[in-house]
């Protein structure tokens, strides 16, 4: 998924800034960091949708990819935080609210709105 990979992404990062705080150099966690950055720029973004989609395989919306713009991957105004923003409003916001996602995750049950993804939307 996408998100996971963004996740990584992002403790290695903020992994790095502790690091140069304390006065360590850590070059292999930069090119660890660069390497997941590299891969999700390949493998996470759907030109068609101008959006980064949910799993590398899987062409999805959802609402954790808003994370691109909260942790600073992409800024706000980035063509790819807008695209990846409008695809997840157009696909998964109802009735005032943000679904996570909709796609089928074999779990029992249907998918609610999550306050926390409208959450998300608004601070992205």
């Amino acid at each position: 998924f996408v998100h996971s990979k963004l996740m990584c992404w992002l403790t290695v990062s903020e992994a790095l800034e502790v690091s140069r705080y304390l006065g360590e150099e850590e070059p292999e966690w930069e090119l660890l960091r660069d390497e997941i950055r590299s891969e999700i720029e390949q493998l996470g973004f759907c030109e068609e949708y101008q959006s980064y989609i949910a799993a590398y395989d899987l062409r999805a919306p959802d609402a954790a990819l808003l994370w691109i713009i909260l942790s600073g991957f992409h800024p706000p105004d980035h063509p790819r935080s807008i695209g990846t923003a409008r695809f997840v409003m157009k696909h998964l916001f109802r009735s005032g609210s943000l679904y996570r996602y909709i796609y089928d995750d074999a779990l029992p049950g249907g998918e609610g709105a999550f306050h926390i993804c409208t959450s998300w939307l608004i601070e992205a």
